[in-house]
């Protein structure tokens, strides 16, 4: 197991993977969430710390960076990239895949507005599914940017939004393509040329893997 930071005291486990571990618990009288990067084993220890600080840098400058865009993120309390630890603001809130299967159809939309306004900066989550978004109230808080960056690649945000329909697809079977096509609506209202030039890009991310598909059954 990580070495906890100093002063976290944990309550319980959120999350064990294999790049990290997420743990509930208290740390400066605060509710919180700590985000510890794990080295691997397979990897020289100096590769494993370098690797480590950077993707912990990365992620808390993303979520100031999307912050600034008016995107909630939880709030960071402190960053180590030497121990690769972030401690966060634990947020309430259902997941946005709960939020959906009350059938509040409004929520997509909302989601694809949001998730416009994070790409207009060019911040591409990296892992964007229902379950890295948090419903409280009217407000949308987004989690998890471990595999985000800042981008110029329209072929990195389309591949956002593909990671997006695939879930809606895999999590709601039919009912997935109502969410996605409110989805799509939000993220196109007020998204200009960009947000089509990204869709259309996600278009063609879908007839690559439509080729394949077909391909891979005609050799079998």
């Amino acid at each position: 197991m990580s070495r906890f930071p100093e002063g976290f005291e944990p309550n319980r486990s959120l999350y064990l993977g294999a790049e990290a571990e997420i743990w509930l618990g208290t740390w400066m009288d605060l509710l919180v969430v700590s985000k510890i990067r794990r080295s691997k084993g397979y990897r020289l220890e100096q590769l494993n710390q370098r690797i480590i600080g950077s993707r912990t840098a990365k992620e808390a400058n993303l979520m100031h960076e999307a912050k600034l865009a008016g995107i909630p993120t939880p709030v960071i309390y402190h960053v180590n990239p030497v121990t690769g630890v972030i401690i966060m603001s634990y947020v309430e809130g259902i997941p946005l895949k709960e939020a959906l299967s009350t059938e509040r159809e409004s929520i997509a939309e909302k989601a694809g507005s949001m998730v416009n306004r994070l790409h207009r900066v060019r911040i591409s989550h990296g892992d964007l599914t229902p379950s890295n978004i948090l419903v409280r109230g009217e407000s949308m808080i987004f989690l998890d940017f471990g595999l985000g960056e800042i981008t110029a690649e329209t072929e990195k945000l389309a591949e956002d939004l593909n990671v997006m329909k695939l879930a809606l697809d895999s999590m709601f079977g039919k009912s997935g393509k109502s969410y996605w096509q409110r989805f799509v609506d939000g993220y196109v209202k007020r998204g200009g040329d960009q947000s089509r030039s990204i869709l259309q890009r996600l278009e063609e991310i879908g007839s690559r893997g439509r080729y394949r598909r077909r391909g891979t059954h005609e050799q079998t």
